[in-house]
């Protein structure tokens, strides 16, 4: 599909002091930009004296002096910051594409490096998201070497890896999917995560095989989306839209706001696409908020919110030969009928992480979702309704000879249909 994006973004405003310490030292936290995990052994060097600390293993940094310095990890790109006496920092640095094998992954039972995961793991970082379509996300994963995504239209839509759930014929099974700690799988073991909005995720971790047992059982794997988090001390806002073939046009707006210790992100947007096939019309408004709350040097916690209001209309399939004459066409019964799927779909998590010291970490999220699908069909029309509630909790040790985590996940899902 033929399309064009046109991007605008403006820098607002920065610098929010919050937060003042009755000591003189400076102190702070280092995480990653994309995922929040606290990143150790970060080089910071100050650019005046060259004089160099390290981040301990829970990310945290304490200085004597203020100016400016650096901050330095081998995967990750430089950050340079001025850091002035009695406050609190939260220092961000992004990935570098180029040493992506260095970057720390949250995929494995204990985060690590993913050159040294005992599991196949594939990152595909915001940088592959951008270069392809922002409206559909199959090319994207079908460039990860063992996924496979068949797409019938932009809202039906299946997943295999390695083979793995190609014995269901409509839909994905037998993998498991995340949006960051909140499972996008039913009780029932379905999977879709089409409906989410591309330009609200910023990392997707694929971890092929029953290696993924962190997440439950998934005899393929595991998709974890991780949602892009709003910048430490930014302020920004963000448009974009599409123009492309068979009267797509998407728009999207991405609002950013940060200060010492918190950030809130909310993104909006907007599809329609008339569809190269008849009665292949898709509409689908999304919305979705994800906001940070550095509390202390122990504490943070995480809010997450999407929204999903999705009508597409079902082509359905056709034989050989109307395909070979007619490609266009719909299906004759859909077609009469204009059967066509209308979902309303949200997901909503609260996460709190905290240190009780430098090698005793816990992690606890609470989840909420719902799925409201209404599908006329030419034989019936069906009804579906589906209620999910959770928790699910580690805790996480690093000592100095033996790194271990214990944890569970509890999960009911509600399903009812007409």
């Amino acid at each position: 599909m033929n399309y064009l994006k046109i991007n605008l973004t403006i820098l607002l405003l920065f610098g929010i002091n919050l937060t003042s310490f009755s000591q003189s030292d400076i102190a702070g936290k280092i995480i990653d930009a994309d995922n929040k995990s606290p990143l150790s052994d970060i080089q910071i060097i100050n650019k005046e004296t060259k004089d160099t600390i390290f981040s301990n293993e829970q990310g945290l940094f304490e200085i004597n002096k203020s100016g400016n310095y650096s901050f330095k990890k081998e995967g990750y790109n430089e950050n340079i910051v001025t850091l002035k006496s009695n406050k609190y920092y939260v220092i961000q640095l992004s990935i570098n594409p180029s040493q992506l094998k260095e970057v720390i992954i949250n995929a494995n039972n204990i985060p690590q490096k993913l050159k040294k995961a005992i599991s196949s793991i594939e990152i595909i970082s915001s940088i592959d998201i951008e270069r392809g379509s922002t409206v559909d996300i199959t090319p994207i994963l079908n460039r990860t070497p063992g996924v496979f995504m068949q797409s019938g239209a932009l809202n039906t839509n299946r997943i295999t890896i390695r083979g793995i759930g190609s014995r269901n014929l409509y839909g994905t099974s037998k993998i498991r999917a995340y949006f960051q700690d909140i499972p996008l799988t039913s009780g029932n073991g379905e999977t879709t995560i089409e409906d989410f909005e591309l330009g609200s995720i910023s990392r997707i971790e694929v971890i092929k095989g029953s290696g993924s047992s962190i997440y439950g059982a998934g005899l393929g794997g595991t998709i974890h989306l991780i949602p892009q988090s709003a910048f430490i001390n930014q302020t920004t806002a963000q448009s974009d839209l599409s123009f492309g073939s068979f009267g797509l046009i998407k728009g999207v707006i991405n609002m950013n706001y940060g200060t010492e210790k918190s950030s809130f992100r909310t993104v909006y947007s907007n599809t329609h696409s008339d569809g190269y096939r008849d009665n292949n019309e898709y509409n689908r408004q999304t919305f979705t908020i994800n906001s940070n709350h550095f509390l202390n040097s122990k504490n943070d916690i995480t809010f997450l919110a999407s929204y999903v209001d999705l009508k597409g209309f079902i082509p359905s399939s056709v034989n050989i030969d109307a395909f070979k004459n007619n490609p266009k066409a719909a299906a004759f019964t859909w077609a009469q009928a204009k059967g066509y799927e209308d979902t309303k779909r949200g997901v909503f998590g609260l996460s709190w992480n905290h240190n009780f010291n430098s090698t005793l970490k816990q992690s606890t999220s609470i989840f909420t979702s719902f799925r409201n699908a209404y599908e006329p069909r030419p034989f019936n029309v069906l009804t579906e309704n589906t209620s999910a509630i959770g928790i699910r909790s580690r805790i996480l040790v690093s000592a100095e000879k033996l790194n271990w985590t214990f944890g569970g996940e509890l999960f009911k899902d509600t399903y009812k249909s007409i």
